[in-house]
């Protein structure tokens, strides 16, 4: 969010939590977001707004003017922004915070349950890589002719991972929108990995 936001040049106020993967935040640490999850973002009307994707589709009906979400087809982003919070973005929480999902003292599970989760889960994470992957062979990005708010979202979720689980072009997608700044800028601030 804050990549997509620093594109807008609108002033707004980020709230750092102090988070490690696999960790849950303390209950009450991001206000108005009955998950207790980033992102949350607040509109200057005191709206809260949470999830990658309405958060991006917001971003985009409000800054449309901007490079980041001006695109050959607004759909685009429609489509691929829950794409990528449905097959991408929740497998990879599944996998990060298994016990979100599963129970490991629930007997009813058997003991290998975990396991065979995040096994199903990478496989199903994996496959929506593939489905990029050969978008990206017929468009130059998902959000069209060039990178955008889309290819930014797939490059967070994938900096998350080994450089290969991700195709070559989408590793080249990703290269392309986090080394443009300012978004550059908000990768190095995070310490988030380059493609």
């Amino acid at each position: 969010m804050e990549a997509a936001l620093r594109t807008t040049g609108v002033e707004f106020d980020i709230t750092h939590l102090d988070s490690q993967m696999g960790s849950v935040l303390p209950p009450g640490s991001v206000p108005g977001n009955p998950w207790n999850q980033v992102p949350s973002l607040r509109t200057p009307e005191g709206e809260t707004i949470t999830e990658v994707a309405a958060c991006l589709l917001h971003l985009d009906r409000h800054h449309r003017s901007e490079p980041i979400f001006c695109q050959d087809n607004p759909g685009r982003l429609s489509r691929w922004a829950v794409f990528l919070s449905v097959n991408l973005y929740e497998p990879a929480l599944t996998m990060t915070y298994p016990t979100r999902y599963l129970d490991p003292g629930d007997a009813a599970w058997g003991k290998d349950a975990l396991s065979a989760l995040k096994r199903t889960t990478y496989a199903r994470f994996t496959r929506a890589l593939a489905v990029i992957e050969a978008t990206l062979g017929e468009v130059p990005a998902l959000s069209g002719s060039r990178p955008g708010a889309a290819d930014v979202y797939l490059a967070m979720i994938v900096s998350w991972f080994p450089p290969a689980t991700a195709g070559p072009r989408t590793r080249a997608v990703c290269a392309a929108v986090t080394n443009q700044d300012p978004i550059a800028q908000v990768w190095e601030s995070h310490g988030l990995r380059g493609f």
